[in-house]
């Protein structure tokens, strides 16, 4: 271990050490911040009363205008919204202070339509954001609108299409890929196939911790933990954690072929090797030297993490 750092060590210091990686660190991509649904940071008189007092305040208002909800969620809102705001030019409806009528008659236009129940299921959680947003008092949802929309719901449940579900996968996927996927790199193998090496540990992560890809693509080194027996894996970002607190999951031995902790091990070996132009000899137990799974400096990529610095 000492003369591996010991080259380790050099190659630094002669600056041959690189993060090759560095292509495939997740790095959000930064949008223009745009008021959401057509409307602008004066549409509330209480938020436009602010802004007025303060110019410097308006790209904040934006900004929270815009993350009112999830992004996914603003996304979806924003086609309601905008097909609403179309249909109220067309039919001369005032928007976004729109009125009870103007609500009732997109439900029955929509329902007319054929609106698909997804469609119609978000027509009043996207309008009465359009409302708060625009700080009107009181909601054009009266009692009404909503008997008339929750039967438009109705109508199209009955046409709706029976769920496809996925079939399920056999029971030794896993063990029909370890032969062709993992033990060419076990073994040692010139010629194995490095892909292969990081689909499976993929495919063996989500598997036992049940995470989302959306999650596991985000993940770091520094994201891994050794804890012995199993590593801990904290996910720093989550569909379901919008104010990224983490969520926390773990990868624990069960003394098969099909070791996820074993599996993780020589991954981080692999891609260690590969970094710092090391020999095979390299081991799994020199990947989880010191209890701690880190990475090149600065490095982060979107799978199992590859590299480790002693």
């Amino acid at each position: 271990m000492d003369k591996v750092r010991g080259k380790l060590q050099k190659a630094k210091a002669a600056g041959m050490v690189s993060n090759r990686f560095e292509a495939y660190v997740y790095k959000p991509k930064k949008k223009e911040v745009v008021v959401p649904f057509g409307l602008e940071t004066d549409t509330s008189s209480l938020l436009g009363e602010i802004v007025a007092s303060d110019a410097s305040l308006s790209e904040s208002v934006k900004g929270l205008m815009a993350h009112a909800k999830a992004a996914g969620t603003m996304v979806n809102y924003e086609c309601t919204t905008r097909k609403f705001a179309a249909f109220c030019k067309a039919k001369q409806y005032t928007y976004p202070d729109f009125s009870e009528k103007a609500a009732l008659h997109f439900v029955v236009q929509m329902d007319k339509d054929g609106a698909s129940l997804g469609t119609l299921s978000q027509i009043k959680p996207a309008l009465a954001l359009v409302e708060k947003l625009a700080g009107k008092q009181g909601s054009s949802f009266t009692a009404t609108v909503d008997v008339m929309l929750n039967a438009a719901k109705r109508r199209a449940a009955e046409t709706k299409p029976v769920v496809q579900k996925a079939g399920r996968l056999p029971d030794d996927t896993l063990q029909r890929l370890y032969p062709v996927h993992y033990l060419p790199h076990l073994r040692g193998d010139k010629m194995a196939d490095p892909v292969m090496l990081r689909t499976f540990v993929r495919t063996i992560v989500v598997y036992f911790t049940f995470c989302r890809f959306s999650c596991y693509s985000r993940l770091r080194a520094m994201d891994f933990e050794d804890t012995g027996n199993s590593i801990l894996i904290t996910f720093p970002f989550a569909k379901n954690d919008q104010f990224h607190k983490g969520n926390s999951s773990c990868l624990v031995s069960n003394g098969t072929d099909i070791d996820p902790v074993k599996i993780a091990y020589a991954d981080f070996a692999s891609a260690w090797r590969t970094a710092i132009h090391l020999s095979p000899t390299v081991s799994c137990d020199d990947a989880r030297a010191g209890g701690k799974l880190t990475v090149l400096e600065g490095s982060a990529i979107p799978r199992v993490p590859t590299t480790y610095e002693p």
